[in-house]
């Protein structure tokens, strides 16, 4: 039965893929979701902003994005069907009053990603956007490369 959801989701997120390529992919180790929560939450924290808490349909989303860069070779904020983050989302189910999208490929660890976008101002203002209360976490790594790893902070509506 989980495995029949985890298909219709993965179906309405990507309808025109193949099963075998999105079966492929995977899902986020949960400690590794855990541990990058911790640390954006961390770098809000210091500067007297709220914790964001997982919300299971942002992890969907990010993690289809992960994966979809993954199976692309490429990095980038539109999807491989033309999407933009808006239309990823509304197919995800998250009605979002705010939204950002940090994206990042090659990064070994959680400890790496988070250094570099908090290094990086357009990331860092995204991790600390005030307004923010939901975080997903998607981290994809293709057969013999490098991981893809997206994170989105969101509000819903």
């Amino acid at each position: 039965m989980i495995r029949a959801i985890a298909l219709l989701a993965a179906l309405l997120l990507h309808p025109g893929e193949a099963p075998a390529q999105r079966a492929a992919c995977g899902q986020t180790p949960a400690a590794v979701a855990r541990d990058l929560a911790r640390q954006v939450n961390a770098q809000r924290a210091a500067q007297g902003l709220s914790a964001v808490a997982a919300s299971p349909r942002l992890d969907a989303v990010a993690q289809a994005h992960a994966c979809d860069m993954a199976r692309r070779g490429r990095m980038g904020h539109d999807g491989s069907d033309g999407s933009n983050l808006g239309q990823r989302l509304a197919r995800g189910g998250y009605r979002f009053g705010l939204v950002a999208e940090n994206i990042a490929h090659g990064f070994d660890s959680v400890a790496a990603v988070t250094e570099s976008w908090m290094q990086s101002p357009g990331h860092r203002a995204n991790i600390l956007r005030p307004a923010a209360t939901d975080l997903g976490v998607g981290v994809a790594q293709p057969a013999g490369g490098r991981p893809y790893w997206v994170l989105l902070l969101a509000a819903p509506l």
